[in-house]
């Protein structure tokens, strides 16, 4: 599932490899950043940062918003047929974040499970859900093109 728990007392890291592309170069670029921002998440909250991990979750929260809305976009416009099932399980997802984000706002005690937890739903739909409409997205005109220098999602690190 890619999601390498390190037991030497470092953060259990959802690492990036090509089993999550979905061969869109932007979008791509966006769950790398995702994964990134997940993995600070982890980090500051085991240093008991509640700054940093407000931040940071916030950020997170801010490009997966912008990340569903490009996804979602490119659905409509293609009339990609599993739409409403993709949008909901984002829904899904966005909620997870908010839970999370409430503890942390609250700074209730680390949910470190509930964080795990996260990490693993947002693995299994990139290589899962995600990977549904990459054959789709292909078959309709958009190209696997190279990553550009700079993705929107930069902008929110």
């Amino acid at each position: 599932m890619n999601l390498v728990i390190y037991q030497n007392g470092t953060t259990p890291s959802l690492e990036w490899d090509k089993s999550l592309s979905v061969g869109i170069a932007e979008l791509d670029d966006q769950h790398k950043e995702m994964i990134d921002l997940l993995n600070e998440l982890h980090r500051s909250l085991l240093k008991s940062d509640q700054v940093q991990a407000r931040k940071i979750l916030d950020a997170l929260i801010q490009c997966t918003q912008i990340h569903f809305s490009v996804e979602e976009s490119l659905m409509q416009i293609l009339n990609y047929p599993e739409y409403d099932e993709h949008k909901y399980r984002h829904s899904i997802l966005l909620v997870e974040m908010r839970k999370l984000q409430s503890r942390v706002k609250n700074w209730q005690q680390a949910d470190y499970e509930r964080l795990i937890l996260l990490k693993t739903s947002f693995s299994r739909h990139f290589m899962e859900e995600d990977k549904d409409y990459s054959a789709f997205f292909h078959n309709h005109g958009i190209e696997k093109k190279k990553s550009s220098s700079r993705s929107l999602l930069g902008l929110f690190g």
